[in-house]
């Protein structure tokens, strides 16, 4: 996989609940100072769910209903999240918070021997009112994809008392949400080691230039809750969970040029799409934390889960004459540990 380093000032990982988790300084409610603060976060994120399929692959004499994907295959990434703002004596606290993900990875493949590709960006090429340049035999396809998440948060919250050992905190505020895919790849009707015998083609003769984007871009309202449990005087356990509810626009692009030898004459085909969305994140997370330096330098560590319904819907993956539809995706995760800083002035 290849890893993107973030700016440091954003390096870090998606803070569940982003109620602002890594920042509450005063040891007890009600007995907080007025002043700024600042955060830093920094985790390993891993994105589950993207299924960027890019070919299927069918081997001989299989249904094509039960053929496997080529897919790309993610892991651990660093991610950031990176935030400020003001606490109020009485345990209020105005905060702006920004978390980035962006990764990219490669995929390639030949199709089964004496089996077929099907290609799953298109639209397909269309030839004289028939369908082309969808499958492969055997085929292969080699493909760069990206994935890029943004989240920007404004909060207000309050802190208030339960117990002597135990506060919670509470959040709503706005939430501004983007997601943006890229493939950029291509096929070839030839695997690497060319056609089958009943195909008298080689390799790079038939081939398509594919590229297949999708960006979301929306806006709404989130709403958070965090409990901290004092452990010790300078030992907390903490936990939190937010839901956004979420609204705007997702446009999509998919498209293949002919680019073989043979071929790159031929007319190419785009498709692009816009939708009108709404979304959802919903996120939780758990951890410790330690009053380095009480009430002004905090340190934490700890799991967190967000999972994106609605934002990265894949707009363009069942196009118009496809041979072989793909599954809708619609729901993206990323999940992984964190550790962080706080300082308060």
């Amino acid at each position: 996989m290849a890893y993107r380093a973030l700016p440091a000032v954003v390096a870090g990982v998606l803070c569940a609940a982003t109620p602002l988790a890594a920042q509450s300084f005063g040891r007890y409610p009600g007995d907080h100072r007025a002043g700024p603060f600042v955060f830093l976060d920094a985790a390993l994120v891993t994105p589950t769910d993207l299924d960027q399929v890019v070919a299927y692959e069918i081997a001989a004499g299989a249904d094509p209903q039960t053929s496997s994907t080529v897919a790309p295959a993610w892991g651990w990434t660093l991610a950031g999240r990176i935030g400020g703002g003001w606490r109020f004596a009485s345990g209020a606290r105005l905060a702006a918070g920004y978390w980035r993900f962006d990764d990219a990875t490669s995929v390639s493949a030949d199709g089964p021997s004496g089996g077929l590709m099907r290609f799953a960006i298109g639209p397909p090429v269309v030839d004289d009112g028939t369908l082309a340049g969808s499958l492969g035999t055997p085929g292969s396809a080699q493909f760069e994809v990206s994935t890029v998440a943004e989240l920007f948060d404004l909060d207000f919250g309050q802190e208030s008392p339960i117990h002597e050992h135990l506060t919670m905190e509470w959040l709503i505020g706005l939430r501004y949400a983007a997601f943006e895919e890229t493939y950029d790849g291509s096929y070839d009707l030839c695997a690497s080691t060319g056609c089958s015998e009943a195909v008298d083609y080689a390799p790079g003769e038939i081939a398509y230039d594919a590229v297949k984007r999708n960006e979301s871009s929306m806006f709404g309202l989130r709403a958070a809750v965090r409990a901290r449990f004092k452990w010790t005087e300078d030992f907390r356990v903490a936990g939190g969970a937010a839901l956004s509810l979420l609204t705007g626009t997702i446009e999509g692009s998919s498209g293949l040029t002919p680019a073989g030898a043979l071929n790159a004459s031929e007319p190419g085909t785009l498709l692009r799409l816009v939708e009108d969305r709404s979304g959802m994140i919903a996120e939780i997370d758990v951890g410790l934390e330690w009053e380095v330096v009480r009430d002004s330098l905090r340190l934490t560590a700890g799991w967190e889960l967000a999972r994106w319904d609605g934002v990265p819907y894949d707009v363009v993956r069942n196009p118009s004459g496809s041979l072989t539809p793909n599954r809708d995706r619609d729901t993206v995760s990323f999940s992984g540990p964190r550790v962080g800083l706080g300082f308060r002035f």
